[in-house]
């Protein structure tokens, strides 16, 4: 037997089948022994072709038909002949001593494939030995079944026991293996549903333990782990420990003991379907005599000296080992789809049962050897299964209530769905449904052996109100602009966090509100503000036929765009300088932006008429570019001298234009001087004055007989209406100076003159 305990959890991830009751209605145990749970209370079964000295296990389908079982040796189909495929390749005593060494489960996902768990006898603890899985295909062998995978290693050298309990997801399980070699507590995962050990670097060490037997189960409710801890010897003190366990991640707490003085080292126990007592058979030596004692020990108090102080002792029995049948020791307890727990005397040919396990101390009703098997006998165990399979848990969908319309409520047996069926009146037959009306709802569950408890909830919707932040809209410019939420809600919560009824916002976005009202339903609503933005001109310049400029601007939605030239859209082109204006327009607003062209891709290029040139000349062009002269020049402008042709190309963008001028030489300098004048109003001869071709500059000086300078003047146009300082000169004769500048062949030549003139009245 046992020597030391380890315990391996492994991760099935599994999703079982629904409407799943009875799958282990049918249980074969012991010298050809069995029950039949189809019926109740359960009859005597004698068609069994198994002998099974400790742990043996069945499978039925959804209805309670037989489909195979096994005793950890042999695995037979519901005609008791072997499985097709079927080999054992260990000897015949390492599977059929194994305590709690066998399980059939379904696989997950399948309605034909199921996993055969398997350990082995202590007494063959070879290095070799390990704790396997078979799968078995309902399809195969003409729906009788074969085994289509064999003796897959899970763990090197475990102990007899191991345990099965359910995940807190409610749909993956937790394998429990027990390895003495390890002697610590593991977790290992199976990945993507295979049920098959991973690398050594995702087990998860999670306390060591030392000097654990074979025994370990865990509670209906997956929250409790129990396994005995003894020495090996027989009859020494010994304890059994009742772990806290987190059925999510796998991780065990400290333990609380159940002190049982001078015992044999293998106890047997079992957990009440509600997970509140522990029931433990275990033998005990006084004075040389053995005597087996059942006890139930209350669990609601999870600390150890409340736990020990509510035994209550079920049953005691001297045991007489020279019986060949004696009956006394209850070597194993197993919780029933009825909810009892039934007690596997050794080599016996009755049954014992606890007919409520879920009552306190007596009231239990700890029935001995109430169920005949027939002639059938034990041997010194029973069959095993996932007790959490038989478990009832109690659910409420909650309290009526009131929605709001749109919404919806999910409603949740948060029940799991191995070993019992969903029913809505709905017609839905899973354990939570998500409703979007209103109406009465009603979820009946039945557990295995037909048990239902139903619960009903009502729910309600109310209508929703209407919130209306005003049609998304737009600014041009600088904006301030009033979101109003609207009076009388619980709450308001903006998209900027603000809480008050009114925001003011003065930039672009998208703006959210939602409110609650007194009746907590919320609602909301979003509205866009978008900024027209200044478009902006780009100018680019034609330098391939030289021809034009090309205008655009960059388009935003919902805009429309007009130029100054009357073209629309976003591009136009222009052929001539200056300023173009575009505006974008919008519903709400528009906005402009003007460019000045001032200067096209080809230059325009004027040097002016041809023309004499009497004096030095400037030629000019002011057009941006690269200047080429006739002269050599490369500057916008050249003082020319001499008469003769001159000639500038400018290039700008690639596009050259070109320009020619002529300069004349101009005539030489005449003059007249008059020698008499009449200042008389009848604008003929009114002034003394010199005219002629080529005259720059005349400088005029007059006077009179006496030699008096009566008055001067200058300039091109110069001359003397004939008074002096404002009166009328008399009629005589002057003289006069006269200095005269102008061209001669093209150069300035001054002349001096000198004489007299007649003024005449």
């Amino acid at each position: 037997m046992a020597k030391f305990i380890t315990i391996i959890f492994i991760l099935l991830f599994a999703v079982f089948r629904v409407n799943a009751q009875n799958e282990y209605n049918i249980w074969y145990f012991g010298d050809h022994a069995g029950l039949n749970f189809n019926t109740q209370p359960p009859s005597p079964l004698t068609n069994s072709n198994l002998k099974s000295w400790e742990s043996a296990s069945s499978i039925c389908d959804k209805n309670g038909n037989l489909l195979f079982y096994t005793n950890g040796d042999s695995i037979y189909n519901k005609n008791h002949q072997l499985l097709k495929n079927w080999e054992p390749t260990l000897p015949y005593a390492t599977r059929m001593s194994a305590i709690l060494g066998s399980m059939i489960v379904p696989v997950p996902g399948s309605q034909k494939l199921y996993y055969i768990i398997m350990g082995h006898a202590i007494e063959n603890n070879g290095k070799d030995t390990m704790l396997r899985y078979w799968t078995i295909d309902m399809n195969g062998d003409g729906g009788l079944g074969e085994v289509i995978e064999k003796e897959k290693p899970l763990l090197r050298r475990p102990n007899e026991a191991f345990a099965l309990t359910l995940h807190a997801n409610k749909k993956d399980f937790w394998v429990v293996n027990i390895s003495p070699f390890f002697k610590q507590l593991n977790a290992i995962r199976t990945v993507n549903g295979q049920f098959s050990a991973p690398p050594l670097s995702q087990n998860v060490v999670i306390k060591n333990v030392s000097n654990q037997r074979t025994s370990l189960k865990f509670s209906p409710d997956s929250k409790l782990l129990c396994g005995n801890e003894s020495s090996t010897s027989v009859f020494v003190d010994g304890n059994l420990n009742i772990y806290p366990f987190n059925n999510n991640s796998g991780i065990i707490g400290v333990p609380v003991q159940i002190s049982i003085p001078n015992n044999f080292p293998i106890i047997t126990f079992e957990f009440s379907k509600n997970s509140k007592f522990i029931y433990i058979s275990y033998i005990k030596r006084s004075n040389s005599i053995d005597s087996n004692f059942v006890c139930q020990y209350d669990l609601t108090n999870f600390n150890q000296a409340s736990i020990n102080s509510s035994k209550t002792i079920l049953y005691s029995k001297q045991i007489n080992w020279s019986l060949p049948n004696n009956c006394d020791w209850i070597s194993q307890l197993q919780l029933g789809p009825d909810g009892k727990i039934y007690c596997f005397n050794s080599a016996c040919l009755n049954l014992t049962s606890i007919q409520f396990p879920n009552q306190k101390g007596l009231a239990c009703n700890f029935q001995s050897k109430i169920i005949n098997l027939s002639q059938k006998t034990t041997i010194s165990g029973g069959p095993y299964y996932p007790n959490f399979w038989f478990r009832e848990d109690s659910f409420k969908l909650g309290n009526d209530t009131t929605l709001c319309i749109g919404d919806s409520l999910l409603l949740d047996s948060k029940l799991i769905t191995y070993g019992r069926s969903f029913k809505w009146n709905t017609g839905d037959s899973t354990p939570a449904i998500t409703v979007k009306k209103d109406g009465q709802y009603i979820l009946t569950v039945t557990y295995p052996l037909g048990k239902t408890v139903s619960d009903t909830i009502i729910v309600s919707y109310k209508p929703k109100f209407k919130l209306y932040l005003g049609n998304d809209t737009a600014f041009c410019r600088q904006f301030s602009h009033q979101l109003n939420a609207g009076a009388g809600f619980k709450k308001y919560t903006w998209s900027n966090n603000d809480s008050s009824m009114l925001i003011t916002v003065n930039q672009k976005g998208i703006y959210s509100v939602k409110v609650i009202d007194s009746n907590t339903c919320p609602q909301g609503d979003t509205i866009a503000i978008d900024e027209i933005k200044r478009p902006t001109i780009t100018l680019i310049k034609d330098t391939l036929t030289c021809k034009f400029v090309f205008l655009s601007v960059s388009r935003q939605n919902g805009v429309s765009y007009q130029w100054s030239n009357g073209d629309t859209g976003i591009a136009t082109t222009v052929i001539n300088k200056g300023k173009y204006t575009i505006t974008a327009s919008h519903k709400f607003c528009n906005n402009s932006d003007t460019v000045d062209v001032t200067e096209l891709p080809k230059p325009v290029v004027y040097l002016g008429p041809d023309t004499t040139i009497c004096e030095p000349l400037i030629l000019k062009t002011n057009e941006a570019g690269k200047y080429l002269w006739n002269t050599g020049a490369k500057t916008n402008f050249i003082t020319a001298v001499n008469p003769g042709r001159y000639s500038i190309s400018v290039t700008r963008n690639n596009c050259t234009t070109a320009d020619t001028i002529e300069l004349i030489p101009c005539e030489n300098l005449t003059y007249f001087i008059p020698d008499a004048f009449s200042p008389n109003g009848d604008n003929i001869n009114d002034v003394f004055t010199v005219s002629g071709q080529r005259i720059r500059f005349v400088e005029l000086t007059i006077y009179n007989r006496w030699g008096e300078q009566l008055a001067t003047d200058a300039g091109t146009t110069a001359a003397w209406d004939g008074t002096y300082k404002g009166s009328t000169c008399q009629q005589d004769v002057y003289f006069y100076r006269i200095k005269l500048l102008g061209y001669m062949n093209g150069r300035i030549v001054y002349r001096y003159l000198k004489g007299s003139l007649t003024l005449l009245r």
